[in-house]
């Protein structure tokens, strides 16, 4: 039975530590706060799960009482979020948002947004468009031509040595190549936007996860950069040749492909 109208919240990350710990999943927990280091001693950890367990009852997602029960439809949420084998994950750089699409059945998936310290969580249905969705969240506008400022935009070729190192090129360098007549139009086009996206690439990712045998495989990572017009997309594929392509697709077909991607992972787990 799917669970669209029924949950829809949003927990800090201390909260969320607190509510694994609550609904039985410590380690998940202890994992957290290790990779943000929140706590040194048994001490801070007492106090943390006490002052985070009040924040959760002033929000009625736990009753203090002697059964010290956390709601049942927010374990419901905590046990699909981590029991989910199949996720798609985007991350944007440039403020280091996260989207996670949890498949949780043939009818559903817990999309979870991490904004900051905010995680909100929201069920919907697996026939949602999450086109639209991932384009919300990836693009910086809303254009969908392949010009920028009336100028046609061509696929950029670089070499591995050389897309490495506009990753750390200090930034005046590429500000430079961006101002310059004479440079390459192409190249000032991904320089601008690379600038504007502090200088990474964002990314989506399509993971299988297990939590019994403590397990996750990243199926595929697709690497992406956004820009107000198009998307540059970022093809591998000859890497091992020592070349890397940067491929300019308009919004429409690359979210297009985007969203074909994400249901045939999901409908390839409902399949099995």
């Amino acid at each position: 039975m799917a669970k669209t109208n029924e949950v829809n919240l949003t927990l800090t990350t201390n909260e969320l530590v607190a509510t694994f710990i609550l609904t039985g999943y410590e380690d998940l927990a202890s994992q957290i706060l290790n990779e943000q280091s929140l706590l040194t001693n048994e001490e801070e950890l007492n106090r943390f799960i006490q002052e985070a367990s009040s924040s959760l009852a002033q929000k009625g997602f736990w009753a203090i009482d002697d059964d010290g029960e956390v709601r049942e439809d927010v374990k419901a949420l905590v046990q699909d979020l981590v029991q989910a084998e199949r996720k798609a994950r985007a991350v944007r750089m440039r403020d280091r948002s996260v989207l996670l699409l949890h498949y949780t059945s043939h009818e559903q998936v817990l999309i979870q947004r991490v904004e900051g310290k905010l995680h909100k969580f929201r069920y919907t249905t697996i026939t949602h468009p999450f086109g639209e969705l991932v384009k919300d969240f990836f693009s910086t506008g809303s254009g969908n031509e392949l010009e920028q400022e009336g100028i046609e935009v061509n696929p950029l070729q670089l070499s591995s040595s050389d897309f490495d190192d506009i990753h750390t090129t200090d930034p005046s360098v590429l500000e430079a190549l961006v101002k310059d007549d004479a440079a390459d139009l192409t190249m000032r086009a991904f320089a601008k936007a690379f600038l504007q996206n502090s200088q990474e690439l964002d990314n989506l990712s399509f993971m299988h996860s297990n939590y019994v045998e403590d397990q996750s495989v990243m199926e595929q990572v697709i690497f992406l950069l956004p820009t107000p017009d198009f998307v540059w997309h970022i093809d591998y594929d000859q890497v091992n040749e020592d070349v890397i392509y940067a491929q300019p697709v308009s919004y429409s077909r690359y979210i297009d492909e985007l969203e074909r991607g994400i249901v045939q992972f999901f409908y390839h787990s409902y399949a099995r």
